[in-house]
C-alpha cells in the first residue's frame, strides 16, 4: 500500500528531459530546449527594453509639451496684463477729458479767459517766476502748459510784453519739463535759444522760459529771478 500512495506521488519528468534509456538524445533534446528557453528570455528583454525607451519617450515628450503650454500660459498672462494696463491708461485718459471737458462747459472764473476747454489768467502785475507759479496754485491753477500752436497764438495775441510760462530745466540742466510733469514736445524757442546765459555770467543760471514780445511766439530761457508777467491756465 505504501509503494503504491509513493508511486502516485512520485514526481514526473522535467520537460526538457527525456528518459536517460537513450542519454545522446536526451542531452541533445535538453540543449534545444534550454536554447529556445534562452532565446525567449532574451527577446521578452528586448521587449521589455524596447516597452521601456518607448515609455521613456512618451515621457519626455509629455515634459516638453508641459514646458511648452506653460511658456504659452505665460505669454497669455503677460499679453493680458498689458492690454489690461493699456485699457487702465486709456479709460484714466478719458475721464481726465470729461472732466476737462465738465469743467469748459461750466465757464471760467471772473477775470479768466476761456479758449478750447482750459481757462486763462492773464497778470496785470509783475513777479519773479517762483511767485508767479505761487499765486497761480494759490487758486487751483498753475503756470500755463502750451500743448498746440493754437494755444501759443491765442496767447501771445492777448500779450503786450514778456511773459512766465510753465516751463524749466531746474531739476536737470538742459531737460525742459512743464509745471505739470510732462516733457517738452512741442518747442517755440528763438533763434539760439535756449542758451542759458551764453556764457555770460552775470545773466545766472537761466533755468526758466519767458515767451518774448519782441519777437512773438518766441521763447527764451531767463533767470527766475527776473520780475514779468504771467499767464495761469486751470
Amino acid at each position: 500500500m505504501m509503494e503504491g500512495i509513493y508511486e502516485n506521488f512520485k514526481s514526473k519528468n522535467p520537460v526538457c528531459q527525456l528518459p536517460v534509456s537513450n542519454p545522446p538524445a536526451s542531452i541533445k533534446f535538453n540543449r534545444r530546449c534550454y536554447l529556445s528557453v534562452i532565446i525567449f528570455m532574451v527577446m521578452l528583454s528586448v521587449l521589455l527594453l524596447a516597452g521601456l525607451i518607448i515609455l521613456g519617450l512618451f515621457y519626455v515628450d509629455s515634459v516638453r509639451n508641459l514646458s511648452e503650454i506653460s511658456d504659452r500660459k505665460d505669454n497669455v498672462t503677460e499679453h493680458l496684463n498689458t492690454v489690461i494696463e493699456r485699457l487702465n491708461s486709456n479709460l484714466t485718459e478719458a475721464t481726465k477729458k470729461l472732466m476737462d471737458f465738465k469743467q469748459g462747459e461750466m465757464g471760467c472764473p471772473a477775470e479768466w479767459i476761456r479758449f478750447g476747454i482750459s481757462c486763462y489768467f492773464f497778470s496785470g502785475e509783475s513777479k519773479s517766476w517762483d511767485e508767479a507759479r505761487e499765486f497761480c496754485r494759490a487758486r487751483e491753477a498753475d503756470l500755463v502748459v502750451i500743448n498746440s500752436k493754437n494755444e501759443m497764438t491765442f496767447l501771445s495775441a492777448f500779450r503786450d510784453g514778456s511773459i512766465w510760462i510753465g516751463l524749466t530745466d531746474r531739476a536737470l540742466e538742459g531737460t525742459w519739463k512743464w509745471v505739470d510733469g510732462s516733457s517738452l514736445t512741442l518747442q517755440f524757442w528763438g533763434e539760439g535759444q535756449p542758451d542759458n546765459g551764453g556764457g555770460i555770467t552775470s545773466y545766472g543760471e537761466e533755468d526758466c522760459v519767458e515767451t518774448r514780445h519782441a519777437f512773438p511766439g518766441s521763447w527764451n530761457d531767463v533767470s527766475c529771478k527776473n520780475s514779468m508777467k504771467w499767464i495761469c491756465e486751470k
